[in-house]
């Protein structure tokens, strides 16, 4: 399975973004590379460096927890890696693709078709089904409709939501509807799933179900996995463990 994916998301790279001599992902174990990426914002006047020159790797197939107090950079560090921001120095790599050489269509192409992300407030439509809101990102890369209403199924079945796919999100738990983010973000088959602060609007029990949904796909199907967390509990379902303090990597 992870080899199909690798292989797919190699083609789409080569044809959404003209890499065609990008590096065989079988010679290189890092599935991210990011290379001394800097993040700095502007508050009113004063500029804030929120990343100072962090340079990271993960291996593809890794579980990682991003971990660091308050302020540290956390969310900021996964939007760079996650292609949702642009660093205002330094770059990321994606499987051999220097993702700074790619247009913003080119890396927005690049996402929905290679990334998936979960975040901490469901981000679901609530006009919508589960099913629904899971294969709107499929119908937008172009899947007929058998093909995404049947990946849609199947993803809210391998979250243990089979037997909800036409209920609304109101009528679900925050755990359910968690679920149905999470089935949303893989029913593409992403080569790396991104999740900030997964759990932050859950209870313990509901937490544990999400976590052990996370370590399954990454134990049973080579999922590789980056999540954001400031739970030392949470971060114990993970493989490793970046700590970072003010802007930078201490562990």
């Amino acid at each position: 399975m992870g080899n199909k994916i690798e292989r797919e998301m190699k083609e789409e790279v080569k044809h959404e973004t003209g890499t065609e001599n990008m590096p065989d992902e079988r010679k290189e174990d890092s599935i991210i590379e990011g290379v001394d990426i800097v993040r700095t914002f502007l508050m009113g006047e004063v500029e804030v460096r929120v990343l100072r020159g962090i340079s990271v790797k993960i291996r593809r197939g890794e579980f990682v927890a991003i971990m660091g107090p308050s302020g540290s950079g956390k969310t900021t560090l996964l939007n760079q890696l996650g292609l949702l921001d642009t660093p205002n120095s330094g770059k990321v790599i994606i499987n051999g693709a220097d993702t700074s050489m790619m247009s913003d269509k080119e890396k927005g192409r690049f996402r929905l078709h290679n990334l998936g992300y979960v975040f901490q407030d469901y981000a679901l439509l609530p006009e919508l089904s589960a099913v629904e809101n899971v294969f709107i990102s499929l119908m937008m890369q172009g899947k007929s409709k058998t093909e995404y209403e049947s990946a849609a199924a199947e993803s809210l079945t391998a979250v243990g939501l089979g037997d909800r796919l036409s209920q609304l999100p109101s009528k679900m738990s925050g755990g359910q509807q968690q679920r149905v983010s999470i089935a949303r973000a893989l029913a593409h088959k992403p080569v790396i799933l991104f999740a900030d602060e997964p759990c932050a609007n859950l209870d313990s029990k509901n937490s544990k179900d999400v976590l052990e949904l996370f370590k399954n796909f990454n134990k049973e199907k080579g999922q590789t996995i980056v999540m954001v967390t400031h739970e030392d509990w949470h971060a114990a379902y993970a493989d490793r463990i970046i700590r970072l303090k003010d802007g930078i990597v201490v562990e």
